[in-house]
This record gives C-alpha cells, sequence and structure tokens, in this order.
C-alpha cells in the first residue's frame, strides 16, 4: 500500500468518527424542582401541620394562675386563658420547616392582664408540655407609703457629684456623679455603695421603686431625656427616685433634677440586685430579670 492510499484512509475514518460524534445531543443539567429549591434555604421546606400546645401556669409556691391570657408573639388578641387550674391550651393550623419552627405561634407571651404577675415571653418549644412558672409584679408591697425625707430641685454641673439623702451637691457621702468623660459621653454613675434602676424611665413612686430592680451600672445621658425618672437606694438604705427636668449648656452641661426620696419604713427591705451585665437585659425583658440577693453584710436592709 502506498504513501497516498494510507493517508486516504485515515482521513475517511476521521470523518466517520466526526460524523458519529456531531450526532450526540449535549446534555442539558436538569431543571431544579421546588424541594430542590426550598432545601437551599435557610428555613428548609415548609409542609402543613397542627401545633397543639399545652402547659400550667403557677406562681413561686406552686400554686395555679387564673387568667394569664397567652398571646402568639405579634398578634394582639389572646389565643387561650388559663383555667381555674392554671391549664392553658390551644391547637391551630399552621406551617413548620426544618429551620424556622412553626410560622405562626413559634413565641409566646404570658400577660396578667390585672398587672399582679410579670410579663412573661417564651418559645413554644420551651413551655410546650411544661410548667411556666411567673413572678409576682409586687411580691411585698408597701401598705402605705412612707413620708418624704426630702424633697426639692438640684442643678446639678457635669464632674460634680449631689447627696439624695440630705439634697445637696457634693459631700464625701454624696450617691450620684454627673461623670463626664467627653463631650458626647456622659453619664450619671453611682457611688459610694448606692444603686440606681432606670428600668423604662417611667415613674414609678414609692412602690415601684421599692421593688426595682437594681445595679451598679452607670446611666448614659442619651438614655434619659428630659422627662425620665431614675429610682436610687441611697447608701443610707433609702428608696429615693429623681426626675430629669432640664439639660443646659453647651460645652459645661447642667442638669436640673427634681427629687423625693422617702423615709425608712418599719421592718426590712431585701432589694432585687441584679449583675451589670444583666442589667440591659433586664430593662428590654422584664420577665426574665433573675432576682439576686444583697452582697453580703447589706442583706435584710433596716428600715425602722
Amino acid at each position: 500500500m502506498n504513501k497516498i492510499s494510507l493517508l486516504t484512509i485515515i482521513a475517511l475514518t476521521l470523518i466517520c468518527i466526526s460524523g458519529i460524534a456531531s450526532d450526540k445531543k449535549p446534555q442539558l443539567p436538569k431543571p431544579l424542582t421546588g424541594d430542590d429549591i426550598c432545601g437551599r434555604s435557610f428555613c428548609g421546606c415548609w409542609s402543613d401541620t397542627e401545633l397543639n400546645f399545652k402547659t400550667k401556669t403557677q406562681d413561686n409556691s406552686g400554686r395555679p394562675i387564673t387568667g394569664i391570657e397567652l398571646r402568639c408573639k405579634s398578634e394582639t388578641d389572646p389565643i387561650a386563658v388559663s383555667d381555674d387550674d392554671g391549664n392553658i391550651s390551644f391547637s391551630i393550623e399552621t406551617r413548620t420547616s426544618p429551620g424556622c419552627g412553626y410560622a405562626r405561634c413559634r413565641n409566646l407571651i404570658f400577660k396578667d392582664p390585672n398587672g399582679e404577675f410579670l410579663e412573661l415571653t417564651a418559645t413554644v418549644f420551651q413551655k410546650n408540655n411544661d410548667i411556666t412558672v411567673l413572678q409576682r409584679q409586687l411580691e411585698r408591697p408597701p401598705k402605705i407609703e412612707p413620708e418624704p425625707v426630702s424633697v426639692g430641685v438640684i442643678d446639678v454641673q457635669q464632674t460634680y457629684t449631689f447627696d439624695l439623702d440630705q439634697g445637696q451637691i457634693g459631700g464625701d457621702n454624696s450617691e450620684i456623679w454627673f461623670e463626664a468623660v467627653t463631650r458626647d459621653s456622659m453619664f450619671f454613675t453611682p457611688r459610694n455603695d448606692a444603686l440606681m434602676s432606670l428600668g423604662d424611665g417611667s415613674r414609678r413612686g414609692y412602690a415601684g421603686c421599692s421593688n426595682a430592680y437594681y445595679s451598679d451600672n452607670q446611666v448614659s445621658l442619651h438614655d434619659i431625656p428630659v422627662g425620665s425618672y431614675i429610682c436610687v437606694l441611697t447608701n443610707e438604705g433609702r428608696v429615693s427616685q429623681f426626675r430629669v427636668n432640664n439639660i443646659s449648656g453647651n460645652r459645661l452641661k447642667t442638669i436640673s433634677i427634681g427629687y423625693t426620696t422617702w423615709k425608712k419604713q418599719g421592718g426590712t427591705f431585701n432589694p432585687k440586685i441584679i449583675s451589670p451585665k444583666d442589667d440591659d437585659n433586664c430593662r428590654k425583658k422584664p420577665g426574665n430579670c433573675p432576682d439576686y440577693d444583697w452582697p453580703p453584710g447589706r442583706s435584710n436592709l433596716e428600715l425602722d
């Protein structure tokens, strides 16, 4: 076989192979189905389900609480109310997913319309088929509000301290320091073992301040606009409250406060102290405020 014939055979073979390859259609990727798409999301695939929930509401002594309204978070109307035995339950049709749980009533709010117990927020997984313990709003409400021992208005310049027992600026025993770190960073800082409670900044009076959660956290001026109230437990063991009446000055600020400090009552008083790291969380979610005892040597404060 000569050289030309061999080249001809090779060329014809390549043409045949090329023709066969050209008859094959390219493989296209399979289209994504609905399950493929939702399976790649954070929540995962949703499916219809029935949510059956039940719990029993009770106080710290184990007594059942009746009339507690249970709401799904972000809904205004109660979905159920506890009966005379404290039992509360509901069944609803909803949807669920592996990553996000229930579409409705994933978070619950327990609310006492009479205001005797603190509001509690919890997930359906935490309380379903379990006991729900609610904390009383006033564990030992005072029967009679004592008379004030000091009432007045104090104008406090930045960097100065003031004494709510004596109603004066300065002094070695003053409780609050108007601390100025920078022009944009100023605080009310408790000192000499005094404690403060901002709460929601509302006026709570003697009864509310007697039952407040206290800490030695400083309070930023950004959190106390004019009209805000702060409860104080003075270093002499009295309950006090002051209102931010006015903030004036540019480079050198002066705050005018109106205050009331009450006389001590007979008996003993055990304030609830929280650690500084829990203070912010307690302000936002009062139902989750933990109870703390006084530091060693300060329990059972004498009030007579």
